[in-house]
């Protein structure tokens, strides 16, 4: 099954307007929280939470963009996005067969891209659709406030968080076993990524009113989150 969005024609791409694919996705710290946040929701038992929140980050476990794209199970072509589920389910059958953490590892990655996607639907795809019509269609700055936004948005996430609960999280992660990781990615990059977030001084605001990411739509894509399935 292919999930996408097609652009209309005529319309600049998502590089037009200076939004790169690598990174136009959910954070990694945003990530984390909500795939801890679901694994809760959702009753995953302690010993199986760090294998499904290895999943969940393990998608960016890559340096090299073709490789995210691998990764991602993504198809970029014009302006048309989409996920090749039905590819992604094939890989892992077997995959997920091995142990009960194997199946883990696998819900957790599939919540990652139901993730991106719920993103692309109610915060990227929105917000594209109303600069393309608008007077910052090709404004160079787009690029730098949209990415912004993202770190702000970030910041304003973690002004309801307690800190001990992000540092629960990273801690859970920590314990889970590197060997549940896929030839295709990469464990240093991994590393990287953990350690950038059991690192991170965390940054706090009371209030965010994105330009580009419009709350409501942040809003539609939390409550989205926080109902994606985790199931087998």
């Amino acid at each position: 099954m292919l999930r996408f969005v097609n652009l209309r024609e005529g319309r600049p791409s998502y590089r037009d307007l200076g939004i790169r694919e690598r990174s136009q996705m959910p954070s990694y710290y945003l990530h984390l929280m909500l795939s801890y946040q679901r694994a809760a929701e959702a009753g995953i038992a302690e010993a199986h939470c760090p294998a499904f929140l290895l999943g969940a980050i393990a998608p960016d476990a890559v340096t090299v963009q073709r490789d995210k794209l691998r990764t991602h199970y993504t198809i970029y072509a014009g302006m048309t996005w989409g996920y090749r589920f039905s590819a992604f389910e094939r890989e892992f059958a077997g995959y997920r067969e091995q142990s009960v953490l194997h199946q883990y590892f696998y819900r957790g990655y599939k919540y990652h891209l139901l993730l991106d996607d719920a993103w692309m639907r109610e915060c990227l795809h929105r917000a594209l659709v109303r600069l393309m019509i608008g007077k910052l269609t090709r404004d160079p700055h787009v690029r730098v406030q949209y990415y912004g936004e993202m770190s702000q948005f970030d910041a304003f996430h973690r002004s309801f968080v307690d800190p001990a609960i992000l540092r629960d999280a990273c801690a859970c992660i920590a314990r889970a076993d590197p060997n549940l990781l896929p030839a295709f990615l990469e464990r240093d990059v991994l590393g990287l990524i953990l350690k950038r977030l059991s690192d991170t001084v965390p940054e706090t605001m009371l209030r965010f009113d994105g330009q580009i990411l419009r709350p409501k739509n942040v809003e539609r894509f939390l409550l989205r989150a926080s109902r994606l399935p985790v199931e087998l």
